[in-house]
C-alpha cells in the first residue's frame, strides 16, 4: 500500500511537471510567436507590420523634441468575407451602420461587397461614440481595433518639412506623403514582419529621425510670417533660417500650411513646399549675390561710389527704387543697406554681363541643393 502510494506520488508529480513546463513554454516562451500569428491573422497575407519610427526637433541645448509620434486610436474595420454569410436587416442595420461610420449607403455597399477581402477600413480614428454604438449594434463582421497613428503634437507648426501619413495608391498600406515622412518612408518604415506556418519573422521597427529644425526659432519664425501676412494681406509666403557656419536649416516656414493630425481638410496645394518646390525671382536678396560677384572679381570695392538718380531704363524698361526717390551719392556698402536698385545695376555693369554670368554658375544657381526633401526643383538662369 505503502509503495503504491508513493508510486501514484511520482506519477502524478511528474504530470503536474510536464504541465507546467507546457504552459510556460506556451505562455513565456512562445508568447511572442502566438501574439504575432493572432495579429497575423487580422492582416492578408499574415503580415507583422513595424513601428514607424519617430521624428525630432532640437533646441540650441540639442534637447530632442518629439514632433511626430505613434499614438494608439481606436479603429473600426470590416471583414467583408464574413459579412457576405453574415444575417442582417439590411433596412435596419445597415442603415445604422452609415450613420455611425458616416459612410453613405452606396459607399458602404461598395466596401462590403468584396467577398474575398479580409479588411475595409471605415473609420480610422473612432470617437468614444462611435465605438459605443458599434459595441451595442453587435453587427458580425465588423470590429474593432487599436492601431498605431501618427501624431503631429504641434499641428501647423513645420508642416511642409514633416509632412504626413496616409494611403498608398492602392488604399491597403499608410506610407507617407510630401516632407520627410515621404522623403525617408522607407527609414521610417522598418520592415514587414509574418508568420509562415509555425515560424515567426519578427518585423525591424523603423529608425527614428533628428532633424535640424530648432523648435524655439521655428515657432518664432512662423509667428512673424504670420503678422506679415495680415499686416500686407499677402497671399503667402516663406522664411528660411539657416545656420551660417554649418549650412544647417533651422527654419522653414511657409504660409499657407496645414495640419498633418487633418491634412484631409487641407487644399492639395497647401502640400507644396514653396521653399523648395517653387521657381521664383528672388528680388532684392539677390543684391547680395551681385555685389559679391563684383567685388570678388575687383571690378568694385565696398567703397566704390556711383550717383542714384533714383531710377535707371533698361531695354526700354524703367527700373525705379523701392522708395521712389533719389539717395544721391552712394558707395556699394550703401547700396546693400538702403537696398537701392539702381545701385544693383550699376554694380552689374561694372562688373560685365559674362562675368556676372559665371558667378551666378559658381554660387549653384542652375543647381540642387539635395536638401533632404521631396520635389525640390532647380533654379533657372
Amino acid at each position: 500500500m505503502k509503495w503504491r502510494f508513493i508510486f501514484l506520488l511520482i506519477f502524478f508529480g511528474s504530470l503536474y511537471t510536464l504541465l507546467i513546463h507546457n504552459i510556460y513554454d506556451l505562455q513565456l516562451e512562445k508568447w511572442e510567436y502566438y501574439s504575432g500569428k493572432a495579429e497575423a491573422q487580422q492582416r492578408a497575407g499574415g503580415e507583422l507590420e513595424p513601428v514607424r519610427g519617430n521624428i525630432y526637433f532640437t533646441d540650441k541645448n540639442s534637447n530632442l523634441i518629439p514632433a511626430v509620434l505613434n499614438k494608439e486610436y481606436s479603429s473600426i474595420y470590416a471583414v467583408p468575407k464574413e459579412f457576405q454569410n453574415n444575417d442582417y436587416d439590411y433596412n435596419n442595420d445597415f442603415e445604422k451602420l452609415s450613420q455611425i461610420v458616416n459612410i453613405s449607403i452606396e459607399e458602404l455597399e461598395k466596401k462590403l461587397n468584396k467577398p474575398d477581402d479580409l479588411y475595409e477600413l471605415l473609420v480610422q480614428k473612432a470617437t468614444f461614440e462611435q465605438l459605443r454604438k458599434i459595441k451595442e449594434l453587435k453587427l458580425k463582421g465588423i470590429y474593432i481595433e487599436k492601431q498605431l497613428l501618427r501624431f503631429y503634437p504641434f499641428g501647423n507648426l513645420a508642416s511642409h518639412v514633416l509632412g504626413f501619413i496616409g494611403p498608398a495608391d492602392n488604399g491597403v498600406k499608410l506610407i507617407g506623403h510630401y516632407g520627410i515622412e515621404s522623403y525617408f518612408n522607407k527609414l521610417l518604415t522598418g520592415k514587414t514582419g509574418e508568420v509562415k506556418g509555425d515560424t515567426l519573422i519578427k518585423p525591424e521597427n523603423g529608425e527614428n529621425l533628428v532633424l535640424t529644425i530648432d523648435r524655439n526659432i521655428q515657432a518664432q519664425a512662423e509667428e512673424i510670417l504670420n503678422k506679415l501676412i495680415q499686416k500686407y494681406e499677402a497671399v503667402g509666403g516663406t522664411i528660411i533660417v539657416q545656420e551660417p557656419a554649418t549650412g544647417k536649416i533651422l527654419a522653414m516656414v511657409n504660409f499657407p500650411n496645414f495640419n498633418p493630425n487633418n491634412y484631409s481638410l487641407s487644399e492639395i496645394g497647401d502640400f507644396i513646399n514653396p521653399s523648395v518646390q517653387f521657381v521664383y525671382e528672388p528680388g532684392s536678396v539677390f543684391k547680395i549675390f551681385t555685389m559679391s560677384a563684383g567685388i570678388d572679381s575687383g571690378k568694385i570695392t565696398p567703397e566704390t561710389t556711383f550717383y542714384d538718380s533714383g531710377s535707371v531704363t533698361l531695354n526700354n524698361r524703367t527700373i525705379h527704387n523701392w522708395k521712389l526717390k533719389s539717395f544721391g551719392t552712394q558707395t556699394m556698402t550703401g547700396v546693400i543697406e538702403n537696398s537701392i536698385n539702381t545701385g544693383a545695376v550699376f554694380a552689374e555693369q561694372k562688373t560685365g554681363h559674362d562675368i556676372f554670368y559665371n558667378y551666378l554658375i559658381k554660387f549653384g544657381f542652375n543647381k540642387l541643393t539635395n536638401i533632404n526633401l521631396p520635389g525640390e526643383v532647380v533654379g533657372n538662369i
